[in-house]
């Protein structure tokens, strides 16, 4: 049995255990079925799932970006975590407000940073974990560097794991969207380099993101700063790599020829708040 009743071209239809006939174009239809959940069909005959019901509850599932009305959720199928539409932009919903700054989850900022780390030329690379506390509007990228002469040029990307299930596939992260950027200078003193976010600002859900700095100038080394290397306690911090080709949207974080390393080193995520469009 079933019964449909249409309300400005959208046609509501309950169906005892099954799905409803597909509707007249440009017309949508919706349904609960014996499983107790909602469903809706367009007029190409594409199900799907809506809502609860009295059978269990379930957001819609997809990766396209939501409908820009405040309060639509949904599941991201790709980052595995739910989000809303907030009047202004997509978030993940969680944590409570906006940070500023994100730091190495190895940090301590009493510590000097008078080492050199070198990286070598055309792609010399370190990947360091950082700490995303609250919801974040990445700004830009900052690191220091200790070359004092020549010619310099970096990049950096941002990458996400999603799981931690053993999985092999979990070798490769895969980037966060516009989260990159770029820079070349001539060094004359130690300093403290920026690289703007192409797509800034670049919203970050609160957790644990890989920072990759890699070094981009085909015949001279860039030098960023760490503390000394820690005691036998210190964690490993941050890993280092020659990477032969730019970073891409997937980046391997398990090869073999990756060197893990305990000191910390001199990394820096900014973001805005306060409605500003910089940062503090």
């Amino acid at each position: 049995m079933a019964n449909s009743l249409t309300y400005n071209r959208t046609k509501i239809h309950y169906a005892e255990g099954a799905a409803a006939a597909t509707p007249d174009a440009a017309e949508v239809v919706t349904y609960a079925k014996a499983d107790g959940l909602m469903y809706s069909k367009d007029d190409a005959g594409t199900e799907t799932l809506m809502s609860g019901g009295p059978g269990g509850s379930a957001l819609a599932v997809g990766t396209s970006a939501l409908a820009t009305v405040e309060g639509t959720i949904g599941w991201q199928s790709t980052t595995e975590r739910v989000r809303i539409y907030d009047g202004q932009r997509e978030r993940a919903v969680g944590a409570q407000g906006w940070t500023h700054i994100a730091m190495p989850v190895v940090f301590n900022p009493t510590l000097a940073f008078t080492t050199n780390q070198s990286m070598a030329a055309n792609g010399g690379s370190i990947a360091c974990p950082m700490m995303v506390s609250a919801h974040m509007l990445l700004e830009r990228c900052v690191i220091k560097n200790r070359d004092t002469s020549l010619a310099r040029s970096w990049e950096w990307r941002l990458y996400q794991q999603y799981l931690n299930n053993g999985n092999g596939g979990e070798n490769t992260l895969a980037e966060v969207a516009g989260a990159n950027g770029s820079e070349s200078f001539t060094a004359s003193a130690v300093s403290s380099r920026v690289a703007v976010a192409t797509s800034a600002p670049v919203y970050l859900a609160p957790g644990v993101y890989w920072l990759v700095v890699r070094n981009t100038h085909a015949s001279n080394a860039f030098n960023t700063a760490i503390t000394a290397t820690g005691a036998e306690f210190t964690p490993v911090a941050w890993q280092s790599k020659t990477l032969g080709s730019a970073l891409g949207s997937t980046l391997d974080f398990v090869a073999a020829t990756w060197t893990t390393n305990s000191a910390i080193v001199a990394f820096r995520l900014d973001g805005r708040v306060f409605g500003m469009t910089t940062q503090l």
